[in-house]
C-alpha cells in the first residue's frame, strides 16, 4: 500500500561544483581587486573635480610675459597597485606635486609681500584649504557599499550563468 519518494540528487553534485569555484581563492582576489581598483578610481574622479584649476595664468613684467600653467596639480592625481594582505586591501591615491599638501590643508603667508607672478601683494595671512582629498575620501566611502554590492553581484551572475 505505501508509495515512496524517489529523488534524483545529482543536481548537488553540480551545486558543490559550482560552489567551489565561488570559493576558489584566485576569482575572490579578482573581486577583491576589482573593488578596490573602482575606490580608487573613485577617489581620483572626485579629488580631480575638486582641484582647482585656472588653466593658466599670464603676468607681464618688465615685457616679459610668463605663464603658469595650473592644471600641473590636477594632473599628479594617481593610484598606486593594489595590496591585497590578508582579509585587508588598499590602493595608495596620492598627489606628487609638490605643493599640493598646501593647497589641501592650506598654509601661512606673509601678508604685504610682493609676488611677481601674481603682480601683487600678499593680503590674508593664512590662505584657507581646498580639502580635495578630505571630500574625495568623503565620497569614496560614501559609494563603498554600492561599488562592493556591484563587483560582488557580478562575481555571483558569473557564477550562476556559469554552465560548466
Amino acid at each position: 500500500m505505501g508509495k515512496g519518494v524517489e529523488l534524483d540528487f545529482s543536481g548537488f553534485e553540480e551545486l558543490n561544483e559550482r560552489l567551489a569555484k565561488l570559493r576558489d581563492i584566485q576569482s575572490m582576489r579578482a573581486v577583491k581587486k576589482r573593488i578596490l581598483k573602482r575606490l580608487g578610481a573613485k577617489y581620483l574622479k572626485v579629488a580631480k573635480e575638486n582641484t582647482h584649476d585656472n588653466d593658466y595664468m599670464e603676468v607681464e613684467r618688465n615685457g616679459k610675459i610668463y605663464r603658469t600653467e595650473s592644471e600641473h596639480m590636477k594632473r599628479s592625481w594617481s593610484a598606486g597597485r593594489v595590496q591585497l594582505e590578508g582579509v585587508t586591501g588598499k590602493i595608495m591615491v596620492f598627489n606628487s606635486a609638490s605643493y599640493a599638501s598646501y593647497v589641501n590643508d592650506g598654509h601661512r603667508q606673509t601678508p604685504g609681500r610682493y609676488v611677481p607672478i601674481l603682480g601683487k601683494r600678499l593680503v590674508k595671512s593664512f590662505v584657507d584649504g581646498k580639502n580635495m582629498a578630505e571630500k574625495a575620501a568623503a565620497a569614496t566611502e560614501k559609494s563603498a557599499k554600492t561599488i562592493m554590492e556591484d563587483a560582488i553581484k557580478k562575481h555571483l551572475e558569473q557564477w550562476s550563468n556559469d554552465t560548466h
